[in-house]
């Protein structure tokens, strides 16, 4: 198709949508948001594309998902007469085509590599991807995909050691944010954690691919921490493929109940409460502070969906669970009474009930262990935020001093959207000497980041 022959497949697409262009326009402006792309697309650009003109190729791939998200089904970029991705290996790293071992080799050879670096930062997230049918209750997620692995051989010195720095990692990340050690992450999975698995394929014990997993999860959040939702899902469902390969239900769990939280903080609301769903009914004999963890996102999914007497249980069985926690640790499925609370909030939110919400808020910030810095800001940034909501604006601008005592250590882009939405909610309150004070210091903050 030249950029002068008019597209019949962008056409049918928005045919079997019942979408105008303007409509097209819009969903590819939402998708671009989650990106963190500002675009302004609207009906002219749309015509323009069915006309033949084509787009650049990032925003070819957010029509696609945004035209399967409207159908419901998967759409190529090649269905839609856009310009797509064209190299086999690119392809599959949009797919997210899942082959274990393999897929994580390259994609974390695509993530260190900058001139792959620019193609894979546009990774779309693909909500399709969220309800495969093989996640259905038919088909047990955490099914062995081996035969028992042989007891000797690469395994346990490996495995402690990937626990290890997975302990690292998580530290560093929970106090100083995702943007600081992410790449650390992902080069240390491209260089010894994949050579052990290449290298000694058939003797790698089922307790160093659990370790693997959970580390290539946190990759995954840490991904999502900065805005990267595609990539995000591509590190969550290579972790999924690895934790289905051992076996190993309680690590599947903790990752399904991790994509869950990434889709509820997007909107996908429906996605995040059957993956919620999925993670509890799949989880089997696990810790109890996992089962801390699955039961508490699991409450606040069936909150967004309405359920407040199934969302309340939920918590009780959260609740439960933890006050059987004997040991803390920091990593993927972590959960602690500050993370209780803010589930508390959550579905008090979903509820209805502000006043509340904003009392479990302040009893989160209260246990927020003093190392999770990013988790403490993100928490005084929301109290604040509803203590706006309900008129209390000067009790929101003295919360936001321990956000603001938080930020400077902090490079997350969560951290940053939280910024901006406190200085968009007190705008309108500049005349309030509490306000017009903590948006000066706002605005310092903001100038400071982008130096």
């Amino acid at each position: 198709m030249t950029a002068h022959t008019p597209n019949p497949r962008l056409r049918a697409l928005l045919d079997e949508a019942s979408w105008t262009g303007q409509r097209l326009a819009e969903a590819v402006n939402a998708v671009g948001r989650e990106r963190g792309m500002a675009l302004t697309y609207g009906r002219a650009t749309v015509s323009r594309w069915l006309a033949g003109t084509r787009p650049p190729p990032q925003i070819s791939t957010l029509a696609a998902e945004a035209l399967a998200r409207r159908i419901g089904r998967p759409v190529t970029t090649a269905e839609t007469g856009l310009i797509g991705l064209t190299s086999p290996a690119e392809m599959a790293l949009v797919r997210g085509d899942r082959r274990g071992v393999l897929e994580l080799t390259e994609l974390c050879s695509a993530d260190t590599d900058p001139t792959r670096w620019p193609t894979l930062r546009h990774t779309v997230y693909h909500v399709a991807q969220l309800s495969m049918p093989e996640w259905g209750k038919e088909t047990p997620v955490m099914q062995p995909a081996h035969a028992p692995r042989p007891t000797t051989g690469l395994g346990p010195p490996q495995a402690e050691m990937v626990e290890a720095m997975t302990t690292a990692f998580c530290t560093a990340d929970i106090a100083f944010g995702g943007g600081h050690t992410r790449t650390a992450v992902v080069a240390y999975l491209a260089g010894d954690v994949t050579l052990w698995l290449r290298t000694h394929r058939a003797v790698v014990h089922d307790r160093l691919l659990s370790a693997v997993a959970l580390l290539v999860c946190l990759a995954g959040s840490m991904c999502s921490d900065e805005y990267l939702h595609g990539l995000a899902q591509r590190y969550q469902l290579v972790s999924l493929g690895l934790a289905h390969e051992c076996g190993n239900g309680e690590v599947g769990a903790i990752v399904l109940c991790t994509m869950s939280e990434h889709a509820y903080g997007l909107g996908h609301l429906r996605e995040a409460h059957m993956l919620a769903e999925l993670a509890v009914r799949e989880q089997g004999r696990v810790a109890h502070m996992t089962a801390a963890f699955l039961h508490g996102q699991l409450a606040v999914t069936t909150a967004a969906s309405g359920d407040r007497r199934g969302a309340l249980a939920h918590l009780r069985q959260a609740e439960r669970h933890l006050a059987r926690t004997d040991t803390s640790s920091c990593g993927p499925g972590t959960y602690h009474p500050a993370e209780l609370a803010r589930h508390h909030a959550e579905v008090l939110t979903a509820t209805g009930d502000l006043n509340g919400a904003i009392e479990s808020l302040k009893e989160s910030v209260l246990h927020c262990p003093p190392s999770e810095r990013r988790a403490r800001a993100l928490t005084t940034a929301r109290l604040a935020e509803l203590q706006i909501q309900v008129g209390l604006v000067e009790a929101a601008s003295s919360t936001a001093q321990g956000f603001c005592r938080d930020y400077p250590y902090l490079h997350s882009a969560r951290v940053t959207a939280a910024l901006e939405l406190l200085r968009a909610r007190l705008a309108p309150y500049r005349r309030t000497a509490g306000a017009r004070e903590m948006l000066d210091q706002l605005e310092v903050l903001t100038r400071r980041g982008a130096s």
